[in-house]
């Protein structure tokens, strides 16, 4: 579904330079992360965010960034331009997990940093997370 959303609001007739949709990141306001991992193995970790309202459809795979130690985690969503957008009534936030496999060559820490939004100036501010390697 995602793909051909991409797709058909790609695909405008609409020549004027101007996108039905930008790709944003959604804030993510808390995670579940394991205490500590172990090379090779798979751990869940789960994210809880919420859509602005009805116009941002997430996608199934988060922007997942990796440099060293450190994995770089955002919720990526598309947003609809120029549609008529309704409040969510959230009870509870929604969530995404992924599987984190631990890479065999992990020798030290894991350093998690999860997209929490921009602050006043526009800065990226993130939830970080250091995750023990057990060998």
């Amino acid at each position: 579904m995602f793909s051909a959303l991409i797709l058909v609001a790609g695909c405008s007739l609409n020549d004027d330079g101007n996108n039905d949709f930008v790709i944003q990141f959604i804030p993510i306001e808390e995670v579940t992360t394991p205490q500590y991992v172990t090379p090779g193995q798979t751990y869940p970790i789960t994210m809880y965010y919420r859509k602005p309202n009805d116009c941002y459809y997430v996608s199934e795979e988060p922007y997942y960034e990796i440099w060293g130690s450190t994995r770089t985690v955002a919720i990526q969503a598309i947003l609809l331009e120029r549609a008529t957008c309704n409040t969510i009534d959230y009870t509870a936030p929604e969530s995404k997990t992924i599987n984190f496999v631990c890479p065999l060559t992990a020798e030290r820490n894991i350093l998690f940093k999860f997209f929490k939004g921009n602050d006043a100036q526009g800065n990226q501010q993130y939830i970080e997370v250091t995750v023990p390697v057990q060998q």
